[in-house]
């Protein structure tokens, strides 16, 4: 798959989706699902990172096919956060991707994955896990 899903921390709060150079529409598609099933037992919010940094260029009519896999299309699970970060993009791919930002979802930039990864947790900080919370109570 052209596609992968990797965990950026061992609290698995952070999923990071990795571009090879070229990948699919098909693959995003189904990737996507795969992101459902992942994250379905994790107890706290899950923020995405997509890493670019291997792409050459977007599947054709891309765009357009955007908004079929995003809500309502396709099911966003509840423990997905609404903080999503894209890495590795310049020039006209980087354009691209702060026009869909604007039309379809607000996403953040950063260079790299430590940047991204650090935007996260500023905004979001780190996951408790559930026997801390337990403790605290």
């Amino acid at each position: 798959m052209s596609i992968t899903l990797d965990w950026y921390d061992e609290a698995h709060s952070i999923l990071i989706w990795r571009y090879d150079k070229v990948w699919t529409w098909d693959e995003l598609v189904a990737i996507s699902r795969s992101q459902a099933a992942l994250v379905a037992d994790i107890p706290h919010l899950v923020s995405i990172v997509h890493d670019f940094h291997q792409t050459q260029s977007l599947p054709e009519r891309f765009l357009a096919r955007l908004p079929l896999i995003l809500p309502p299309h396709l099911e966003r699970p509840a423990n997905i956060s609404d903080i999503t970060v894209i890495v590795g993009l310049s020039g006209a791919l980087l354009r691209t991707a702060q026009i869909v930002s604007r039309v379809f979802m607000q996403v953040q930039f950063a260079e790299t994955i430590e940047e991204a990864a650090e935007l996260i947790i500023n905004q979001v900080g780190r996951p408790t896990s559930s026997s801390q919370e337990r403790d605290a109570a």
